[in-house]
Formats: structure tokens, sequence, C-alpha cells
């Protein structure tokens, strides 16, 4: 069972501003190397925008059962102001096609999530 007491700096100004404390959550997942790390403008050197990627398992629908159903793709990342997103999908194409887009990327040329 998820104790969502725990993530309460969305409540303040900083890092989580704005977001929910399922935002947090994931952050700390991400944090402890969980996820699936994916960029879809990755280049050759190496550079392009991270997002991790979460599928939103029982314990985490029913924390949040206003954000998400078990099943749903979690797409979370971090601007280069520090500030932490996220992002929730029902599928992971439809997360894939808004990400794609969001980058600037021909969705017949990005990689597969």
């Amino acid at each position: 069972m998820i104790n969502k007491a725990k993530y309460d700096a969305h409540n303040h100004p900083g890092k989580f501003e704005g977001e929910t404390s399922a935002t947090e959550y994931f952050w700390n997942l991400v944090m402890n190397g969980d996820g699936e790390v994916w960029s879809p403008d990755m280049n050759d050197d190496g550079e392009g925008t991270l997002f991790d990627v979460f599928t939103v398992d029982a314990d985490e629908a029913n924390a949040w059962p206003d954000e998400f159903k078990i099943g749903d793709t979690v797409i979370i990342w971090e601007c280069p102001q520090g500030f932490v997103t996220l992002c929730a999908y029902g599928t992971r194409a439809a997360a894939e096609k808004h990400v794609n887009a969001w980058v600037g990327i021909t969705p017949e040329l990005a990689p597969r999530l």
C-alpha cells in the first residue's frame, strides 16, 4: 500500500510545484533507478530529451484513482529548470504520440516505446 501522505512537497514552491503527490511518488522511483528511460530524439552524441516511462500497477491506481487506471502509461521528466512533470495516458501509443509531437519528431520516424 502506498502512503500518499509521505509525498507532500507538491504543496510547496519548488520542484513539484503544481503537481500532485503521484508526481513525487514516481520521481522517487526514477531516483531509485526504476522505470524505463526513453528518449525519442537521442542523437549519435547521446544528446536528447530523457523521459522515464512506467506502467501503472494496482497499488498506484488504488492510491490515485482520480489520476490513473491499472495499465495506464506514465511519462515523467525533469525540465532544464529543475521542475518535474508527469503525464498519464491510457495507452503507450497515446503517450508516444504526444511525446513525439512535443519534441517535434515525425511519428513514423520515432522509436517505439
